[in-house]
């Protein structure tokens, strides 16, 4: 059996992650649940909301739009385009436009390190 990982959120001490943080490709806000998604396409939902998983993730993750948080050892691509990120697991997300110019730098720094 695979052992949790945890990680500290406001007022809950060691708060369990359904997947080790490396194998978790993106989190997608869904109201006030935030749905868990690993780079073998497993999915896992919780009952807390995406803003409360922001704050303490680490670097590697990063939000890029109101619902999505995307890790960045799992980004493949940008398209400029449409303004999506394209994921290792074959799936495109939204990079809203507020954020777009600082996001597409950020993924362009971390492509060109790997």
């Amino acid at each position: 059996m695979e052992e949790l990982q945890y990680i500290q959120l406001d007022k809950i001490k060691n708060h369990a992650i359904p997947f080790q943080l490396e194998e978790i490709t993106y989190l997608q806000g869904a109201h006030n649940y935030t749905i868990f998604s690993s780079h073998l396409g497993k999915q896992s939902v919780s009952s807390r909301t995406l803003k409360a998983y922001d704050q303490h993730l680490p670097s590697s993750f990063i939000r890029i739009h109101k619902s999505f948080i995307v890790n960045l050892h799992q980004v493949e691509g940008v398209d400029s385009e449409t303004h999506t990120i394209h994921l290792n697991c074959g799936k495109s997300v939204p990079v809203s436009r507020r954020r777009w110019s600082s996001i597409s730098e950020v993924i362009a720094d971390s492509l060109k390190r790997e």
